[in-house]
């Protein structure tokens, strides 16, 4: 592991209320990356740790692989630094920023997958009211 390093990124846009952060945990851990993701007031933080061409990676695949009614406005960094342990990428509990800028998308219907899940009984999502 060459250039290991932890990039903390604010994510704006329909980022809240669409699978996003599960949708991107799926995809950290799958590319190898540890950090963190957490929504913050209308955006999302996302700190991804690993090494540099592995983050560019994730980054440049990441707008085509967000869910269908998700939306990136901007994904502004926020900071960088080396580290000397990645840790397992996970989701963070909601936090608060003082500056809220938070995109409410439209009230959709259920799509198949979700439908599915719902209704399957061996899903955790099984009855779940708010899927």
């Amino acid at each position: 592991m060459a250039n290991v390093g932890r990039h903390i990124f604010r994510i704006s846009g329909t980022v809240q209320g669409v699978g996003f952060r599960p949708t991107l945990y799926r995809l950290a851990r799958d590319a190898g990356l540890g950090g963190w993701i957490q929504n913050r007031s209308g955006t999302v933080g996302l700190a991804l740790e690993g090494e540099q061409e592995d983050i560019e990676g994730f980054l440049a695949r990441l707008p085509s692989a967000i869910p269908v009614n998700a939306s990136i406005s901007a994904i502004t960094p926020q900071a960088e630094e080396p580290i000397d342990h990645i840790s397992p990428f996970h989701i963070k509990e909601s936090g608060f920023d003082e500056q809220s800028q938070v995109t409410i998308p439209a009230d959709l219907a259920i799509c198949p997958d979700c439908q599915g899940e719902v209704l399957a009984p061996a899903d955790r999502r099984y009855l779940y009211p708010f899927t």
